[in-house]
């Protein structure tokens, strides 16, 4: 499987997930940099959806994006995928906390008394 067919289902996961925790997903009908548009509760977000599936040398997922797509959305999904292209788990980060770095590396941790930068954000 290719890194574009990967790259579609982690999307279509990631809308999915956010569909069950009651978001309406809109996608833009030109391409803007912004793969969709969620609201709940009354407030709009533009969002970016990247996938990753575990690379075993570095024990982590990684997510990449530039400066200049930082500020075509408010938040930033990362579609964590298992070995067998089902969902992992979901981060869900605001922009704000991304500064300016172009990439995003969540480590899978293993001892479960160490603590991610990025578990705040864990989307369940």
């Amino acid at each position: 499987m290719n890194s574009n067919e990967i790259g579609k289902i982690g999307e279509l996961i990631g809308i999915i997930e956010l569909m069950k925790k009651g978001y309406n997903v809109y996608r833009p009908i030109d391409d803007s940099g912004v793969d969709y548009i969620i609201l709940k509760d009354s407030v709009y977000n533009r969002i970016q959806i990247r996938t990753s599936k575990l690379l075993i040398n570095k024990n982590c997922y990684q997510f990449h994006f530039t400066t200049e797509e930082l500020n075509k959305w408010d938040l930033f999904v990362c579609v964590c995928l298992s070995d067998n292209n089902t969902l992992g788990c979901i981060y869900i980060i605001p922009k704000e906390n991304l500064d300016v770095m172009s990439t995003v590396s969540i480590h899978k941790v293993t001892d479960k008394t160490k603590e991610s930068k990025w578990d705040k954000f864990l989307f369940t």
